[in-house]
Order: structure tokens, then C-alpha cells, then sequence
């Protein structure tokens, strides 16, 4: 145990983590405070014991005097007066239990004068047995009342000496307790003065330690404060200075791989914000293509020629809505009542030029035409479901459009009973939406990353597209985006009504 100690204290100095310095300042704490309470328990455990042993023998010998004194002369004098025979008394058991209990107090005594004591009270036991045993030839030989009344008397005779001894033992035996008594007080006032020292010394070590570690811990905070300061200033490449704490080392190394990772999220985010304008850039060049826009020029001057008036003015209304919406003052977010519109204005083109083979629906509760919502999501997805799905069905398709809230999430799904993909060709689509390495212009479903990577960087990956589809029966495209905040447009659809 010493050994253990003088190791701790050893290694408390040495140590520069703060848990092992605790630790050890913990164990040293613990020993000290346990050493003391142990040697006191088993002192004055030992000192009680003693004690109680000295009691329990006093009692037992007390007993033992009653039946020498009283029970076996009364017993025997039964048997002489004729109120039982020899052999009917229990003169042999009360001998036998008398001696059983002189060897047991000789056992747990400790006292030789007492012990030897007890051992002339045996050997006057032997002397009564003598008579007892004179008393039984005498009754067995018809000897007169007289002779066997004179073997009573000389029992009654050797009991009293038997219970004079053990009133003797008795004496002695309180004696020794009275010392043993003022032994245990004088250990008991020995005890309360070491459990003092011990509990002032446990104080004072614990206030120092205290102050010691906490002078400690503050030096090495001030140093993390003022590399935190540089760091909150914008120098996100200072060093900080080398602590001799084990624990507030690993925190400076922290904080300095932190300002690391601080450089490289604005080095990343200003490249995600450049990807970002040139995904949206790509968006909109891919929605004024030359293709669709000399087609539905086309499609208006045919109109026009054959005297469709009504037609042509629909059909060139559809067409700036779709073009001011896709614009939109270069703002990044728009209404969902205005996204309704924008596939509106683009599906109304698109029947006009594919009416024998275009049905399509929009559902969506006016109600949700106020929140927000990234613009130019829904249209690549209707232009995916229309080119890759109805062109692609023999005769003619229907292309829904659903917009529905779900908790806090507003639920958007593009579905088309077009042709629909074979599982193969579904896990490609999945796999090229999660792969980033590879080249844009190489994706054979461009429309559709460029609305899952644009999800992914203003939402988060909760809000990536989701796909669903069976070969000859069709393919759902649909995600959620948090429904939050409601704003005002001026681009709602036709028939809805402003601030409802």
C-alpha cells in the first residue's frame, strides 16, 4: 500500500492530463481516507468482540452456578426421598451440561487465572460425580435414610464449593472486563483524534490540489481564448502555443484543424456557389433552346396561317409567361403558385403542338401558392415525363402534375403513363443521379441532375428526387421541400385569386 501511494504521488507530478492528474489526486484521496477507517473498524471491532466475550462467559457462567447450586441438589434430593428413583434423575445430564459449558468459557478465555479456575471447578465436579455415584451403590445396596442423607449433604457440600468457584470466575471475569472497558475508551479517544488529523489533512491536500489545477486549467484557457480571438479575427492560419495539458492540447490541435476546415468550406462553398450560378445557367439556356423555340415560333406562324386567332394569342401568352417566369428578375426563389404557372404556360405550348397525343392534370390547393419554392424544378421534370415518357407511348398519354402537403412538407410528383423503364435502365438513371465525377453533357438524364443537384445544395439530402417506374406502364418523378414561410407573386395561375 505504501508503495502505491509513493507511485501516485510520483506520477501526479509528472503527468500533463488533467483526467490522470485528477485521477491520481482521486486514488491518493481514496487510500488516505481508507487506510484510516479500516485500521479504526478493525481495532475497535477486535476491542468489542474481546468485550462480548467477556460478557457472554460471565452469563453462561452464571448459569452454570444455578444448576450446581440449586438444580442438582435438588435433584438428588428427589431421588433420597423417594419422589423418583436413581435412575429416573437427570443428575448425569445436568453433570454432563455443566462440564460442556465449563470447557466452552475455557475456550474463549483468555484470562489463565480464570481458565485455571475453571479447571478446579472441573475437577470439583469430578468429586460430586464421586458421591453422586457413592449415592447410587448405596440405594442399590437398601442402605438406611441416614446414610444416604449424610451422601446428600456431602453433594450439597461440594456444589457450594463448585458455585463458589464459579462466583470466583464471575469476579474475575468483570474485573477484566472494567480494564477492557477502560481499554476501549481510551482507544475509542485515539480513534476520534487520528480520524480528525486525518480528515484536516484530506481538507488542506483537496484546497490544494484545487488551487493547483484550476491555476492549471486557467493558464492553458487564456492561451485557447487568444488563439480563439486570432482565429475569430480572420486568422485562420495562426499557430497557437504548445500546452502542457494533455486534454487542452488536443483542443488547440481541434481548433486548428477547425480554422483548416473553415479555409477549405469557403475555398468549397465559393466553387459550389460558382457550380450553382452555372447550373442555373444551364437550366435556363436548356429551356431556351433554339429546338423549342423556333418550334413554337413555327407552331405560332401556322396558327396565324390558318386563322386560329384564338389559338395564336394563347398560345403566345403561354409563351412569354413561360419566358418571364424562367427569367424572373434573377431572383433564385419564387412562389409555388408561380411554378404552377410556369409548367401551365410550358404545357400549354406543348398541347398545342402535341394535342393528338397530350392530356395532362395539375392538382395542387391553392392554398399552397404563397410558400416558397426553388425555381425551375418542375418544369425539367414535366419536359423529362413528356420526351422520355408520352412521345415514347403508342397513342395518346396523360402527363399529372401533383403538388399536396404532407406535415410540414409540401409533396411534389411528376407522373406520365408513357412507356416507363425496365429495372436495369431505372438503376443506370439512379446511379448517374448519384454520381457527381461524372461529366454534365455525358448524362443522358441531364434535366433530371441538374434538378437533384440543385435540391441537394439549397434544401439537403432529404429533398433529392425520388423515382418510381415499370416498363409499359409509366414513371413518377417526385420530391418534398420544407413548407415554410408564405410570400406574394403576381405570377399566379389564371382564375386564382391574390391574398386569399
Amino acid at each position: 500500500m505504501k508503495k502505491l501511494i509513493k507511485k501516485i504521488i510520483q506520477n501526479r507530478f509528472k503527468e500533463k492530463s488533467i483526467k490522470r492528474q485528477i485521477l491520481h489526486s482521486f486514488m491518493f484521496l481514496i487510500c488516505f481516507l481508507t487506510i484510516t477507517p479500516i485500521c479504526v473498524l478493525i481495532l475497535s471491532g477486535y476491542q468489542t468482540i474481546k468485550y462480548d466475550k467477556i460478557i457472554t462467559n460471565v452469563s453462561r457462567a452464571n448459569n452454570l452456578a444455578q444448576i450446581v447450586r440449586t438444580e442438582i441438589p435438588d435433584e438428588i434430593w428427589k431421588i433420597v426421598a423417594g419422589y423418583k428413583t436413581f435412575y429416573e434423575g437427570d443428575q448425569y445430564l445436568l453433570l454432563k451440561q455443566t462440564r460442556k459449558g465449563i470447557q466452552g468459557i475455557q475456550d474463549s478465555s483468555k484470562n489463565q487465572k480464570n481458565v485455571q479456575l475453571l479447571a478446579v471447578a472441573n475437577r470439583a465436579l469430578d468429586t460430586l460425580e464421586k458421591y453422586i455415584n457413592m449415592l447410587c451403590t448405596q440405594i442399590e445396596e437398601d442402605s438406611s435414610v441416614l446414610e444416604n442423607e449424610a451422601v446428600l449433604e456431602e453433594i450439597r457440600s461440594v456444589a457450594a464449593l463448585v458455585d463458589d468457584l464459579f462466583q470466583d470466575y464471575i469476579v474475575s471475569e468483570i474485573e477484566y472486563a472494567a480494564i477492557a472497558n477502560e481499554t476501549l475508551k481510551q482507544t475509542t479517544q485515539t480513534i476520534s483524534i487520528l480520524l480528525a488529523v486525518v480528515l484536516i489533512i484530506s481538507v488542506g491536500f483537496a484546497l490544494l490540489e484545487r488551487y493547483r489545477l484550476s491555476e492549471k486549467i486557467r493558464t492553458a484557457i487564456q492561451k485557447l481564448e487568444l488563439f480563439s480571438t486570432r482565429i475569430a479575427s480572420g486568422e485562420l492560419n495562426a499557430q497557437p502555443e504548445s500546452s502542457n495539458i494533455d486534454e487542452f492540447l488536443s483542443l488547440t490541435e481541434n481548433l486548428n484543424t477547425m480554422g483548416e476546415k473553415i479555409q477549405q468550406l469557403i475555398d468549397t462553398n465559393i466553387l459550389e456557389q460558382k457550380n450553382l450560378q452555372k447550373a442555373q445557367m444551364q437550366t435556363l439556356q436548356a429551356q431556351i433552346t433554339p429546338h423549342f423555340l423556333y418550334n413554337t415560333l413555327d407552331t405560332i406562324v401556322w396558327l396565324a396561317e390558318a386563322g386560329q386567332r384564338k389559338e395564336v394569342v394563347e398560345l403566345a401568352k403561354a409563351f412569354a409567361s413561360f419566358f418571364r417566369i424562367s427569367l424572373s428578375r434573377g431572383q433564385d426563389w419564387i412562389t409555388v403558385g408561380e411554378e404552377i404557372a410556369h409548367i401551365k404556360s410550358y404545357l400549354t405550348v406543348q398541347e398545342i403542338r402535341y394535342r393528338d397525343i397530350l392530356n395532362y392534370e395539375i392538382i395542387c390547393d391553392e392554398k399552397l401558392y404563397e410558400y416558397p419554392i426553388l425555381k425551375l424544378i418542375l418544369q425539367p421534370l414535366v419536359e423529362n415525363a413528356l420526351y422520355h415518357g408520352i412521345k415514347k407511348r403508342r397513342g395518346r398519354g396523360k402527363l399529372t402534375v401533383l403538388v399536396e402537403k404532407k406535415d410540414k412538407f409540401i409533396h411534389f410528383s411528376v407522373h406520365d403513363n408513357g412507356n416507363g423503364m425496365t429495372e436495369e435502365r431505372l438503376n443506370e438513371v439512379l446511379q448517374e443521379l448519384a454520381t457527381d465525377s461524372l461529366q454534365t453533357e455525358k448524362r443522358s438524364v441531364y434535366g433530371l441532375y441538374n434538378v437533384n443537384k440543385r435540391l441537394c445544395l439549397y434544401y439537403n439530402e432529404e429533398s433529392t428526387l425520388h423515382i418510381k417506374s415499370t416498363a409499359q406502364k409509366g414513371t413518377t418523378v417526385c420530391f418534398s421541400v420544407p413548407a415554410e414561410y408564405k410570400i406574394q407573386s403576381e405570377n399566379y395561375p389564371e382564375g386564382y385569386r391574390k391574398n386569399v
